[in-house]
Parts: C-alpha cells; sequence; structure tokens
C-alpha cells in the first residue's frame, strides 16, 4: 500500500470509529491508538470524567493532542494541574485533568468558547528599559543622541542604557545591534540595573552577541539584584523554563512575586497563572484573578484577557458577563487580539448585552488582522451568511483560507465545504479532500468525517 493510500485509509478509519465507535478493519493511526489507550485506561481507573462518554474524552484528547505535547514538554502550561514532572510522565489522572479543565471550542460555526492563556514563555523577553535619562524624555532623547552619548562617555550609566536603546532601534542614530550590546554592558559596568536587563535580553536572544543563556541568567540576576523588576521577572521565566539556569518552578514564583511587589506587570501575571496551575505556589483561583488584575492594572494585556476569561467562567470571581465584556474589550484596545476574539463571540451571542451582529463582525475584523485565526474563520461565517455584514462569498473563502493557513481546523472544514459545493468559486472535489484532510490532520472529527463521506460517496 503506498503512503499516499494508507494516509487516506487512516482517516477514513479514524472518522468512521469516532463517528460509530466501532473500529473499521483498517487500522488507526498509531497516534490514535496510543491515546486512545490511555483515556481508556484513565476512565476505567477514576471517575475523574464523571458520566461522560468516552468519545467525549477522546474529543478532548484528539483536539488537544499538539498542546497536551507541549504540556509533556514543559513548554507551554495549560490550566490544568500539570508540572514539569509531567515531563516523565505523570500519571494518566493528572494529564487528563489538564485537559478536561480546557475549554474545547467544539461549535461548527466557533461561536463560543473561551481559553486561558498561562504559561509566559521566553518571549516574555523583551527589551526592556525607559528612555527616561539624564532628564531626557523618550523623544527628546531620540532628537538630541549627540547630548545623550555625550552624557554617556562621561560616565552616567543611565545615559549609556538610553543610547543602546537608541542604537538598538535605529533611532538618531545608524542601527547598531552590537554597538547596542556593548553599550549596554557599560550601562550595566555603571551601575544601571536597566543597562543589565537589557544586557541580558540581548544574551537571550543572541542580539549583537553570541545567543547564551547562561550570561542571561547572570546579567538578569545582576539587573534584578540592582532593582530592576524587569530583570527579575525575566530570571523568573528562565527558572520557570529552565533557560540559563536549573529549572526550577519554586525560585520562578519567588522571583515573579519581587517583581510583581515592585509593579512589573508580566511578574503579576505569571503569578497569576501559577497561582491558577497550583503546580508549586498554592492553587488558589481568587488569588489568580487578583493577580490577573493586578497585571491588567499594570498594562499587560495578557492580564486582562485572563481575568475576562476568569469573569465569563465564574472562575476565582463570580460570574459576570458584563465584567467580562469590559476586560476583554481593554485587552482588545491594548492589540490582544484573543480578547478581541472573544468580544466578538460574546457580541454574536447576546452574553453581557443584546445580540449585536454588527459589532460582532468589527471585533471579528480586530481579531483576524491580529493574527487570530478563529477570528478570520468566524469573520468568513459572517460574511457567507450575510450576518452583520455585506454578503459576499469570495471574502469568506478567503477568510477560511488565511485560517486554514494558521493552522485553524475549522477555517480549512468550511473551505472544504466552498469547494465542494462551489460558493464563490468554482467547484472542486480534489480541493475540498485536500483541505477536509487537513483538517483532520490537525485532529478535527468533522474534518475527518467530511473527507470519509467525500472520498466513498456518503451522504
Amino acid at each position: 500500500m503506498n503512503g499516499k493510500r494508507k494516509r487516506e485509509d487512516d482517516r477514513i478509519a479514524f472518522a468512521i470509529h469516532f463517528a460509530t465507535g466501532v473500529k473499521s478493519r483498517m487500522p488507526a493511526p498509531p497516534a490514535v491508538r496510543n491515546i486512545e489507550y490511555l483515556v481508556k485506561m484513565t476512565i476505567l481507573n477514576t471517575n475523574c470524567i464523571a458520566g461522560a462518554p468516552n468519545n467525549d474524552a477522546l474529543m478532548v484528547f484528539w483536539k488537544f493532542e499538539n498542546s497536551f505535547i507541549k504540556c509533556l514538554r514543559g513548554r507551554d502550561r495549560t490550566r490544568g494541574k500539570i508540572d514539569v514532572w509531567s515531563r516523565s510522565l505523570a500519571p494518566a489522572l493528572n494529564l487528563i485533568a489538564c485537559l478536561v479543565r480546557l475549554r474545547p471550542f467544539d461549535t461548527f460555526r466557533f461561536l463560543g468558547g473561551y481559553s486561558m492563556t498561562v504559561r509566559s514563555l521566553l518571549c516574555a523577553f523583551i527589551i526592556l528599559g525607559a528612555l527616561i535619562s539624564s532628564g531626557l524624555r523618550s523623544s527628546e532623547a531620540a532628537d538630541q543622541p549627540q547630548h545623550v552619548k555625550a552624557a554617556c562617555e562621561k560616565g552616567t550609566a543611565t545615559a549609556c542604557t538610553s543610547l543602546g536603546l537608541l542604537y538598538m532601534k535605529g533611532e538618531g542614530v545608524k542601527q547598531d545591534d552590537s554597538r547596542a550590546a556593548a553599550i549596554f554592558r557599560k550601562a550595566c559596568d555603571g551601575g544601571d540595573a536597566n543597562g543589565c536587563s537589557n544586557l541580558g535580553v540581548v544574551y537571550a536572544e543572541g542580539t549583537g552577541v553570541p545567543q547564551d543563556d547562561g550570561q542571561a541568567a547572570v546579567f538578569s540576576r545582576k539587573a534584578c539584584d540592582g532593582g530592576s523588576m524587569k530583570g527579575c521577572a525575566n530570571l523568573g521565566v528562565m527558572y520557570a523554563e529552565g533557560i540559563g539556569v536549573q529549572q526550577d518552578d519554586v525560585q520562578a514564583a519567588d522571583f515573579y512575586r519581587q517583581a510583581c511587589d515592585g509593579g512589573n506587570a508580566k511578574g503579576c501575571y505569571n503569578l497569576g497563572v501559577m497561582h491558577a496551575e497550583g503546580a508549586v505556589v498554592q492553587q488558589d483561583d481568587a488569588l489568580a484573578a487578583a493577580f490577573s488584575r493586578k497585571a491588567c492594572d499594570g498594562g499587560n494585556m495578557k492580564g486582562c484577557y485572563n481575568l475576562g476569561v476568569m469573569y465569563a467562567e465564574g472562575t476565582g470571581v463570580q460570574q459576570d458577563d458584563v465584567q467580562a465584556v469590559t476586560f476583554y474589550r481593554k485587552a482588545c484596545d491594548g492589540g490582544n487580539a484573543r480578547g478581541c476574539y472573544n468580544l466578538g463571540v460574546m457580541h454574536a451571542e447576546g452574553m453581557g448585552g443584546q445580540p449585536d451582529n454588527f459589532q460582532a463582525a468589527d471585533f471579528y475584523r480586530k481579531a483576524c488582522d491580529g493574527g487570530s485565526a478563529r477570528g478570520c474563520a468566524n469573520l468568513g461565517v459572517m460574511y457567507a451568511q450575510g450576518t452583520g455584514i455585506k454578503q459576499d462569498d469570495l471574502r469568506a473563502a478567503n477568510l477560511y483560507r488565511k485560517a486554514c493557513d494558521a493552522g485553524d481546523a475549522k477555517g480549512c472544514i468550511h473551505l472544504g465545504m466552498v469547494y465542494q459545493v462551489g460558493r464563490g468559486i468554482k467547484p472542486d472535489d480534489a480541493e475540498a479532500l485536500k483541505y477536509y484532510g487537513k483538517a483532520c490532520d490537525l485532529r478535527e472529527p468533522k474534518g475527518c468525517s467530511h473527507y470519509a463521506k467525500l472520498k466513498t460517496g456518503r451522504r
């Protein structure tokens, strides 16, 4: 059997098994068999999923398989009670707990569902440090680089930090990462903690210097010891992820707390996440909400988004759709695409107010423009139906394609249906199979089902 035929048979077997609960003569893919075994063994031995049919549990597992693998690697922690010991294959009960606490987005139109963003990875490292030195505001520093340079040469460490940022950004001077790194080192050696923090960042990212996680940790620690709360927050991330230091969640929590107490919103956000997880610190949804609020008040849009999720679900706070809308709006206005997406969902469904499809379409568009594949898919649905927006099949197809290309399975299903029925584009069963197959490969059962039906000619 050639590879292409084998792949098709696997998809059909998966679809038949999922839809009917009966295994076909064709074997399911190995990953499916392994996951199915783990789920069934867990359900047989625990009451973790009380009253839930086996297929429901399998749906959760298949849908979140990729996220789950990341959980095992310790690189993307979900709201469930999974910590670093999961890397050595923790008991199945805890694995189910991790996934069951997620909110699977299972409506075909995507209208509904929330997810909570939980661990900040190394992307938390950003160039940190204010352009406020030598009495200059950011714009003044950019307009007067020679004055900043002169102050740095005279030994004013804060001016060196500002000058390094000018070279990093290419503002008022020729952009030069290597020069920026050297100037950050001078600032750090001169006693400016923000210079040390920025030097840690450039080592973490390998910008202007050879990438070196160990050096990143050294300078982040020096920054934290010198009073830079951004340095403390970054050092917390490194301990949480085991980057440049031995992995240690207790140390991570300590540095996040130090950063948060010092007014760093990212530290508050990550501390809130740890309380939601309960892996090292006490599991406490009320504290998770409190730290998310503090993060949001400090300008961290992920904190605002998470607080919106908590109000929508009544987790750690009293359930309140109006408050959820308020915090999603704040997150969305701050550039958080998930906040825009969830705001679109709430306007479409009338949660926290009257249904408003026009507003829903606006927020889906903003979410899509911000990189939310689900936002693109939902906006495509609204174009296809002419709901809250002028009907346009071609735009709908283009939005489905954008969502599918970004890895959104339901965008792929919608695009497959467009090709199958020929709405706005020429019918093409081969293309329909291609996109149904892609949805199936993304572990979306409906994609597998549509693929099998079209491939076998069943209705």
